[in-house]
Parts: C-alpha cells; structure tokens; sequence
C-alpha cells in the first residue's frame, strides 16, 4: 500500500512540475551530445557549472548559516530521535558503546588486580602475624637464657619451642 501511495505522490509532483514549465524541454536529452553534460555537469541536473564549483569560503558560510538555522536544528534532531526508533544506530552511539565497554573492561581488569593484591596483602599479613610470633617466643626464651645465665647446652628443651631451637642451631 505505501509503495502505491508512494508512485502516485511521484506522479502527482511530476505533473505539477509539468504545469509549471510546460510539457518539454528546451535542452532534449541526448546521450551522445558531450555538451548537454558538460552545461549541466550531473545527468538531469540543471545546476549550470558555475553554480557547483563555489569558493571554500562561501562553501563554509552557507553550511554555518544552515547548521545554525532553528529548523534545521529542529528537524535534525526529529530525524535522529526518528531513525533511533526504527531501530538505527547512530555514529554516536556506536563510539559510546565502545568506549563504554572499553571502561568496562577496565573496571574488571582493575577489580581483578585489587582483589590480587587483596589475597596477597592478607597472605603478607599472616606471614607478618606468624614473624611476630616467633620474635616474641624468641625474646622469652633469650631472656629466660640471660636470666639463668646458663651455658647453652644446660638449657631444658621444653622451655623453649622447638622451631626455635632449630634458629638457634642454624645460627651457631
């Protein structure tokens, strides 16, 4: 149904042309005459040569001017807020999503070396637990060893662990 509607708009518009600068053409089409296409620089085109190549500058000026106008502003953003709906992605929206996985996978690679760094600082702090432990046995059994001023080989084996008895030994 749209594509019918669609030809009849088309031919509605090309007879309303038709009325409007009468039924032919000055210029027939002509394909084997080099000059029609060189006046007219595109096939159809009644843009004369002049016409298409403008300076840079005039160029610039007249898409500031169109960008800047409120009814382009207007439509362009009906038309993205349209195409968006139908299921299109904008250029837009493919940068944010990238860069937004990109951050996401940033984030995981962050997590993951802090949960690293985690684990190994609770292992650091067991091992540091463990030390201090074995510094305070070890001070107990050095005081208990000044205290009796004995030779090392009178002191009694269950005063003092066995571990360290073990540091001593790899120390004399």
């Amino acid at each position: 149904m749209g594509s019918v509607l669609c030809r009849f708009a088309q031919l509605a518009a090309v007879d309303l042309l038709r009325r409007e600068t009468g039924d032919g053409s000055d210029d027939e089409l002509d394909t084997k005459d080099v000059r029609f296409f060189e006046r007219h620089g595109v096939e159809g085109s009644t843009d004369s040569k002049d016409d298409v190549h403008r300076e840079e500058g005039d160029k610039r000026d007249a898409r500031g001017e169109f960008c800047l106008s409120p009814l382009f502003c207007g439509g362009l953003v009906i038309a993205v807020s349209n195409f968006k709906q139908l299921g299109g992605i904008t250029n837009e929206d493919k940068t944010k999503k990238k860069e937004d996985r990109q951050l996401e996978r940033t984030v995981q690679e962050l997590q993951v070396q802090l949960d690293y760094e985690r684990i190994r600082r609770e292992k650091l702090e067991g091992q540091l637990d463990a030390y201090r432990a074995e510094t305070g046995r070890l001070k107990e059994c050095l005081e208990k060893l000044q205290i009796t001023a004995t030779p090392l080989s009178e002191v009694s084996v269950s005063s003092c662990s066995w571990t360290v008895w073990e540091k001593i030994g790899k120390n004399i």
